[in-house]
């Protein structure tokens, strides 16, 4: 394994946690880079948002997810390691964040270690996707989102059209790529028609809502599962710029749930 370790800012936080909550278990870059084990999940936070269009905000208190999480309870049956790498933290220019991300997920994926990305926006799908292509694997992609992001070849990079760039990649190890709670009204017609010519698969949120196990099959089938919070209810993240219709928080747990059990996720 390659040294990673150069991509990271290392993290600042303590805390007194007992036995059984995630502070104690998890061994975080603090002082010094963890030596990572193999058949492991580590947790990488990547605060680049500058794939976003002018029309949207990157979310404040970025960082404070850290001190929530550390607080949670472990589970009883939890037997992996579990690592805390620190911050991918943005370069001078966007593609600077892409190749560190790509580089970083890369040598975890081959050594099986699942990474965890936070934060960011939709557009850290392609690295993601770069990382897979240098061990040349074939992948599927299931992506929980209101919209497809399909976008235009012709337009930069960005959140809200990063899978036409990825479609262009070759070779391609792009398999299947699967939607989880769309929404018509903020698709454009055409994306969705090219979508079901590609035969890409579309669970809507109506379907969703009607039985939740219909994400089961895309989600036990993918091998890298993006959630945007942007498809979750703004009622429920009280974001006043969200959108009025999407997931319940439980919901979201739920997805969660089945993308964690699943023996093919990889990140």
């Amino acid at each position: 394994m390659k040294d990673i370790s150069i991509y990271f800012s290392p993290i600042d936080i303590t805390g007194k946690w007992h036995d059984d909550q995630i502070g104690a278990k998890i061994v975080a870059n603090n002082k010094s880079f963890p030596e990572i084990q193999k058949n492991s999940c580590a947790l990488i936070y990547v605060p680049e948002y500058r794939g976003l269009d002018n029309k949207q905000t990157p979310p404040s208190n970025q960082s404070n997810f850290r001190s929530i999480f550390y607080d949670l309870q472990i589970g009883a049956n939890w037997n992996s390691d579990l690592y805390d790498l620190g911050d991918i933290l943005p370069g001078q220019d966007l593609k600077d964040t892409y190749f560190a991300l790509s580089q970083v997920v890369s040598e975890l994926v081959k050594i099986k270690v699942i990474p965890i990305i936070i934060g960011g926006s939709q557009d850290l799908l392609l690295p993601l996707y770069d990382a897979y292509g240098k061990l040349e694997q074939t992948i599927n992609i299931c992506s929980v989102n209101h919209t497809l992001n399909l976008g235009s070849p012709d337009v930069p990079e960005n959140a809200n059209g990063y899978l036409s760039h990825l479609l262009l990649k070759r070779p391609c190890y792009l398999f299947n790529h699967a939607n989880i709670g769309l929404q018509v009204p903020y698709s454009n017609p055409k994306e969705i028609e090219l979508f079901e010519k590609l035969y890409f698969d579309v669970c809507r949120l109506g379907e969703f809502n009607d039985d939740f196990k219909k994400a089961e099959p895309h989600l036990r089938n993918s091998d890298i599962i993006s959630i945007n919070f942007e498809s979750i209810k703004a009622s429920e993240t009280m974001d006043n710029n969200g959108i009025p219709n999407g997931f319940y928080a439980e919901q979201i747990c739920q997805i969660s749930k089945y993308a964690g059990i699943s023996d093919k996720v990889s990140s």
